[in-house]
């Protein structure tokens, strides 16, 4: 096994940080800030709660309507792995506000290295698709992309990311209840879907599924946080669109129908890793905050990046109340 070289910073120690120069205190609220020391991220705090995880008949049958008008033909089946439905509750974690950037990957890269992990580089800096270049041992991101999400880095990559930090992926039910709320909504804003609050495929898309009544102006990834109009009910932007996001599960087909009411984290082993949030080549079906896609860990795609997440300081049982 490739041991990483460089990562694995003191997660209190880096949280302490996170607190500390943001000042957010031992009693954060619904989307409160706070900065990362590490990498200077912003990230925003979801309070525990409980939500229903995955998708009702009901939001299936509005699923498959939004599918069949963008592709035609669909099937009720591509949508079962999002049922059952079912209440999950979730501990308070912060999370980061938008999806990790070229520049924040590629100062990692900097100092840690491309490192092999699953056979792979973390990065795929060979594939004409990702916006990190390489030169005489230097890692930088292309001209003009250095506020875009990271993409073509492999869940590996990505975990690597998130140790260095402090932090950790999120879990696939920590994902989606950042995403929706505890009012489980369809879309991060809402119900309905808006091409004006994602990046998605519009005109700009060269994929029959376009919407050519939106533009965004971007082809593919557009910077991160662009469509603050799309914030989730914590305030994390781009939770629909721009890229995937890594998840830290295993991905099991079943799994929904055997989860723990609390905290799940996913089958205890498996193939594919699970992959949230769709990307700039998706259409309005794919873009809802249920739709669970999977992914080989190894793997390395155009659409595909990820965010961090760091849990709640822990709770001192043992300290005294003030006059004990």
């Amino acid at each position: 096994m490739i041991r990483r070289r460089g990562v694995g910073a003191s997660v209190s120690l880096a949280l302490i940080g996170c607190i500390a120069l943001a000042v957010c205190g031992d009693g954060p609220l619904p989307g409160q800030e706070c900065i990362r020391a590490k990498d200077s991220a912003v990230m925003v705090w979801v309070p525990a709660g409980t939500f229903v995880m995955g998708s009702t008949d009901a939001q299936l049958d509005a699923a498959l309507a939004l599918c069949s008008d963008y592709r035609g033909h669909c099937s009720r089946q591509w949508m079962a792995r999002e049922q059952p439905a079912h209440t999950v509750l979730v501990d308070g974690f912060w999370i980061d506000r938008t999806e990790v950037t070229n520049g924040q990957y590629a100062a990692f890269l900097n100092e840690n290295g491309n490192q092999i992990e699953g056979g792979r580089r973390w990065l795929d800096v060979t594939s004409n698709d990702c916006l990190i270049e390489e030169a005489d041992g230097r890692f930088r991101p292309r001209l003009g992309y250095e506020d875009h999400p990271v993409v073509e880095v492999t869940w590996y990559g990505a975990a690597a990311y998130a140790d260095w930090v402090g932090g950790r992926l999120p879990t696939e039910a920590e994902w989606e209840y950042a995403a929706r709320g505890p009012t489980s909504a369809v879309f991060p804003w809402g119900e309905e879907f808006d091409g004006n609050r994602l990046s998605f495929c519009d005109v700009n898309c060269l994929f029959n599924t376009r919407d050519k009544e939106f533009d965004d102006g971007h082809v593919q990834t557009a910077p991160v946080g662009a469509f603050p109009e799309g914030a989730s009910w914590v305030g994390a932007f781009d939770m629909a669109g721009n890229v995937w996001e890594w998840c830290a599960d295993w991905f099991g087909e079943p799994y929904f129908g055997e989860s723990p009411s609390e905290n799940p984290t996913g089958p205890e082993t498996g193939q594919k890793r699970v992959s949230r949030g769709g990307a700039w080549g998706g259409d309005p079906y794919d873009v809802r905050s249920a739709r669970r896609g999977d992914l080989w860990p190894y793997g390395s795609y155009p659409g595909q990046g990820f965010r961090c997440v760091m849990d709640a300081p822990p709770i001192d049982e043992t300290e005294s109340e003030p006059g004990d």
